[in-house]
């Protein structure tokens, strides 16, 4: 879920694909839509919702756990919950694939710059297995993209170290049970 800049709303994502925008103070639903809808056979759970410091967008993105399940973000408009951009992005390692086709890389975590020109996002691979010469648990990309068109403006490979702690086992650096790495873009200004 996701306050509205002015306080006076809330927009939550479920597990039924459902994005619904809540005014607080009539506690009435603006709207209510399912972005994914027609698009899979398969349940869509949202897992990513952000919006813009503007006010005017929504972005999401959904859970990944299978594969031919919807992997890619949508940008609704904060106003109407109308789907003003669907943005997929494959993986950018060229040995990820399955069935002779690129995988696609899932939404982790989602933050718009100040000025709702950009998004950032921190994308991680397809969890369902390793494709090709692709191991999915050892790349994760953040990303610059134009919300309005899905441009990529650049791209960095995040490392993944592993973790330990006084008394428990280590993980291993690139390991699936490793917590998905955070990320702030205050200080970002490019």
């Amino acid at each position: 879920m996701a306050y509205t800049p002015d306080g006076n709303n809330i927009i939550v994502g479920d597990d039924n694909g459902m994005v619904i925008k809540i005014n607080l103070r009539t506690k009435r639903k603006v709207w209510q839509v399912k972005p994914y809808k027609n698009e899979t056979r398969m349940y869509v759970r949202i897992r990513h919702l952000v919006v813009s410091p503007n006010g005017r967008y929504v972005a999401l993105g959904c859970r990944y756990q299978y594969y031919g399940e919807p992997k890619w973000m949508k940008i609704l408009d904060c106003n109407t919950g109308r789907t003003i951009n669907t943005i997929k992005k494959y993986s950018p390692n060229r040995n990820c694939y399955f069935r002779g086709k690129p995988t696609f890389i899932c939404v982790v975590q989602l933050k718009f710059s100040r000025d709702s020109r950009f998004l950032f996002a921190l994308f991680a691979h397809e969890k369902t297995g390793n494709f090709g010469n692709c191991g999915v648990t050892k790349e994760r990309y953040l990303m610059k993209i134009n919300p309005l068109n899905g441009r990529t403006y650049w791209r960095y490979q995040v490392p993944i170290p592993a973790v330990s702690a006084p008394g428990i086992p280590t993980i291993p650096a690139y390991s699936c049970a490793l917590p998905a790495p955070k990320f702030d873009v205050s200080y970002i200004s490019n």
